[in-house]
């Protein structure tokens, strides 16, 4: 999953790039948000147990690198099915 923001800047342009970081909800280190991209993946080794916790409900804060203005605080729930895949939904 990437998430991805904008404005009416030019997105190659310092004022137009975006930097991306998990707030809140990333249990155990789990899940690694690259702050360029706002590409979401599952953390090499990280262990799931769908019996234990098979809701992550995590904030992404994105921020406008030149003006350090916060675009938006972003909720994303990842739900763990019992045959182990993950999937992304977000609201």
């Amino acid at each position: 999953m990437t998430i991805s923001a904008s404005d009416n800047d030019d997105s190659t342009s310092e004022n137009g790039q975006v930097e991306y970081n998990l707030v809140s909800g990333n249990v155990g280190g789990r899940f690694e948000l690259d702050k360029n991209t706002g590409e979401l993946l599952v953390s090499q080794g990280a262990v799931f147990d769908f019996q234990t916790q098979n809701l992550y409900i995590m904030q992404v804060r994105e921020i406008f690198r030149l003006t350090f203005l916060i675009k938006e605080l972003l909720t994303i729930h990842v739900c763990i099915q019992p045959w182990l895949k993950v999937y992304f939904h977000p609201t």
